[in-house]
């Protein structure tokens, strides 16, 4: 979704990250007030939830992320990574 959605942050902003619910919306860039999911498939998901909210980008427009929910092959591996 690099297309459609970026944003960066140091991994020493990161407060948790955790196994999240499958989503129900398509697959795609959606959030709303600093919680966003950027996924290409509606499970496994990860959420990383930030200590300090950070901008982003959705398309051309700036956004404010203090969340974010990630489809991933090996959601194992990312919260090891993350943790």
């Amino acid at each position: 979704m690099a297309y459609g959605f970026a944003v960066r942050f140091d991994r020493s902003n990161i407060a948790r990250v955790s196994r999240a619910e499958p989503v129900r919306v398509t697959a795609g860039a959606h959030g709303w007030r600093g919680r966003w999911t950027v996924n290409g498939a509606s499970r496994p998901m990860v959420a990383i939830t930030l200590r300090e909210p950070v901008r982003g980008r959705t398309l051309l427009f700036p956004v404010r992320v203090r969340e974010v929910r990630v489809s991933v092959s090996y959601p194992d591996a990312l919260l090891t990574a993350l943790s």
